[in-house]
């Protein structure tokens, strides 16, 4: 049990790091895609991308900053 509880300390310990450092890194955003808010504002475009975050979501922040970004990705949508 004494081995169980190190472990799950350690894996607390680096989730409660990993949060820091993605909230430090800030929220630079896709710039070039024009978002909707909405659903109402998103109705009249088709196809529809639903996209839903969380500022404490870790791979939420990663895409935001890394994929969504991508040119690929912004040509696609």
């Amino acid at each position: 049990m004494r081995e169980a509880t190190k472990v799950a300390a350690i894996a607390i310990g680096v989730v409660a790091i990993l949060w820091i450092v993605n909230r430090s890194s800030g929220d630079p955003g896709p710039a070039d895609i024009a978002w909707k808010t909405s659903l109402a504002d998103a109705s009249a475009e088709r196809p529809r991308l639903l996209y839903f975050t969380a500022d404490w979501c870790g791979p939420c922040q990663t895409m935001k900053r890394e994929t969504w970004p991508d040119d690929t990705v912004e040509e696609a949508i």
